[in-house]
């Protein structure tokens, strides 16, 4: 969770480093390279999400093993 707005911060200056060097030209390709770099950071979402769901899926595991114990 940490490093989520990390991600998003350093994807916002890769842009705005691409396009002051002159590396990105035009306006298709600013278009292209948000897309590519905003889905690169919410990759970084998704691996967060899986990672709670995980947790709380072996979380249960152990309380219904516990409860099952009792």
């Amino acid at each position: 969770m940490i490093t989520l707005p990390v991600e998003f911060d350093a994807s916002a200056r890769a842009q705005q480093l691409l396009v002051s060097q002159g590396i990105i030209r035009g306006e298709q390709q600013v278009e292209g390279i948000e897309r590519v770099l905003g889905a690169a950071a919410w990759t970084y979402v998704a691996g967060a999400v899986s990672s709670v769901g995980s947790f709380f899926y072996f979380a249960y595991v152990v309380y219904s093993m516990v409860r099952r114990n009792r």
